[in-house]
C-alpha cells in the first residue's frame, strides 16, 4: 500500500543534518537531493513486484478454477451418466410394470367376464333350487297327508298280522303238540351200538309198573336236539299206542325215581328223565316260565298234555300259560 507524500512546513527541518550549513556571513546555502528519484524506482520495483505476483496469483487461480471446473464437469458428468442410467432403469421398469398392468388389466377383465358367467349361473341355479324346493314342498304335503293315512292302515294291519301271525304259531304248535301227545321223551340213557330201543322202553314201563306189550310200541328212535352238548347222549323219543299208557309210564317213573342203574344198564348210575314230547316253542317257554316263576318266588311249574301251568303258592290260583304274552301275567 502507498503512502501519500508527507506534510510539507515552511521551516526547513533537518537543520540538525550536517548538508545543511552556513557560511561565515550567516547565509544559509541550501543543496538539491536525490529523493525523487529514488522513490520513483523504488516505485517502479514495487510495481513489478505487485504485477509479478499478480500474475503469479492469476496463474495460480486459473489453475485452481481449470482444475475446479474439470472435477465440476467430471462431477456432473459422471452424475448424469448415474442419473441416465437410472433413469432408463426407471423407464425399463415403468414399461415392464405397463405391461404387468395391462396383463392384470386383461386377467381382470375376464375376471369379471367369468364371475358375471357365474352369476348368471347361480341365479339360474337359484331359480332352478327355488323350483325344485317349491316342487318338493309340494310332494311333501302331499305325501304327509297320503302317507298318515297310510301309515294308520298299514299300521293297523300289521298289528292285524302279527295277532294272525301269533295265532298261527300258536295254532301250528298246538297241532305239533297234539301230534306228539302219545309220546314219551326219554332222556340220560347212554348209547350202545347194538342197542335194543324197545327193550329199553319195555324195562322202563316195568320199572313204573305199567303192564306194556311190544305192539303198545308204535315207534321209538333216537333224536338229535338241535343245540348238541358234547358228551350227552341223544334223547329217546318212543310213541305208544295210547296217551293213557305214555301218562301211566311218566307218573310211574317220577314215583320210583328211575336211573341207568334200575335199568340194568351198565357203568355210572345217572338219573334218567322220562318227559312228555314237547314241540321246541313249547320247550322254550316252560324255560321262560321256569326263570320268570323262580325270579318271581312261585313255587309250582308244570306242564300236562302239552299245557303250561303256574302256581305261587299251594292256595293261589292257576295261570295257565299258551304264548310268550301269558309269561307277563308271573307277577
Amino acid at each position: 500500500m502507498l503512502r501519500s507524500p508527507g506534510k510539507q512546513f515552511g521551516s526547513n527541518p533537518e537543520l540538525a543534518n550536517p548538508s545543511y550549513h552556513s557560511d561565515e556571513t550567516g547565509h544559509v546555502a541550501l543543496r538539491k537531493r536525490k529523493r525523487d528519484e529514488d522513490f520513483s524506482d523504488c516505485f517502479k520495483q514495487f510495481s513489478e513486484e505487485i504485477k509479478a505476483s499478480l500474475a503469479t496469483w492469476k496463474i495460480d487461480i486459473e489453475k485452481d478454477l481449470s482444475l475446479i471446473n474439470s472435477n465440476l464437469n467430471n462431477i456432473i458428468k459422471n452424475d448424469l451418466a448415474k442419473l441416465y442410467e437410472s433413469s432408463q432403469e426407471m423407464k425399463a421398469e415403468i414399461n415392464s410394470i405397463r405391461k404387468d398392468y395391462a396383463a392384470v388389466n386383461t386377467s381382470i377383465k375376464n375376471l369379471d367376464l367369468k364371475f358375471n358367467n357365474l352369476k348368471a349361473d347361480v341365479s339360474s341355479l337359484q331359480q332352478s333350487t327355488q323350483f325344485i324346493s317349491d316342487q318338493h314342498d309340494d310332494v311333501m304335503k302331499k305325501m304327509d297327508s297320503l302317507d298318515l293315512k297310510k301309515i294308520d292302515k298299514m299300521e293297523s294291519e300289521l298289528i292285524e298280522m302279527r295277532n294272525q301271525n301269533k295265532l298261527l304259531k300258536l295254532e301250528i304248535n298246538t297241532n305239533d303238540q297234539r301230534e306228539r301227545s302219545q309220546n314219551l321223551e326219554i332222556i340220560g340213557i347212554p348209547e350202545f351200538k347194538d342197542e335194543n330201543l324197545h327193550e329199553i322202553i319195555m324195562n322202563i314201563a316195568k320199572n313204573a309198573n305199567v303192564v306194556l306189550s311190544q305192539n303198545d310200541i308204535l315207534q321209538v328212535n333216537r333224536v338229535t336236539p338241535r343245540t348238541k352238548v358234547q358228551g350227552r347222549p341223544r334223547v329217546i323219543i318212543a310213541k305208544m299206542s295210547a296217551r293213557i299208557l305214555r301218562d301211566n309210564i311218566i307218573a310211574g317213573c317220577r314215583k320210583c325215581r328211575l336211573s341207568t342203574g334200575s335199568l340194568g344198564i351198565p357203568g355210572e348210575k345217572k338219573p334218567v328223565f322220562i318227559n312228555e314230547h314237547l314241540t321246541f316253542f313249547n320247550k322254550q317257554l316252560l324255560k321262560m316260565c321256569k326263570d320268570t316263576a323262580k325270579l318271581k318266588n312261585y313255587q309250582h311249574v308244570w306242564i300236562k298234555n302239552g299245557r303250561i301251568s303256574v302256581r305261587k303258592n299251594d292256595s293261589s290260583p292257576v295261570i295257565r300259560i299258551f304264548s310268550e304274552d301269558d309269561v307277563k301275567k308271573i307277577v
